[in-house]
């Protein structure tokens, strides 16, 4: 392995256990420093999209994880986070419009609980993290 490759792969490592304990600001530095090494790394754009969807910066997200799948078509976590994304901004549509306004609250509390329910499952099936709960990285 090349010294830069070790720099990224150390950065990445650090960056996965900063995220595990939820120090997700300090995860997105270290992965920052890895694409400056290497700026076609879809393991920094797949942990990217996480750390950013954990922070709420949904839009970033949607495009880390899209830029880890046009790097990595087959990558095989990507696709879980990049759905757990698009669930995650429907249960924060869900939770502002039961919150501000439409008049039948109660079924979009249902729809807002249905989503949490399949976030719960989404990324297990790849062996990623829980939407909701997330176990961890």
């Amino acid at each position: 392995m090349s010294p830069p490759a070790k720099e990224v792969a150390s950065s990445l490592a650090q960056a996965e256990a900063a995220a595990r304990e939820r120090r997700y600001e300090e995860a997105l530095w270290l992965v920052h420093h890895a694409l400056s090494i290497d700026p076609t790394d879809a393991d920094a754009f797949n942990l990217r999209g996480y750390c950013l969807r954990k922070t709420g910066a949904l839009d970033g997200a949607f495009r880390a994880y899209g830029t880890a799948l046009k790097l990595r078509p087959d990558f095989p976590e990507a696709p879980g986070y990049l759905a757990e994304a698009h669930i995650d901004a429907a249960l924060r549509l869900a939770g502002k419009l039961v919150k501000d306004g439409p008049t039948d609250a109660e079924v979009l509390g249902e729809v807002a609980q249905a989503l949490r329910r399949a976030a719960a499952t989404v990324g297990t099936a790849a062996g990623g993290p829980v939407s909701s709960g997330d176990a961890g990285w």
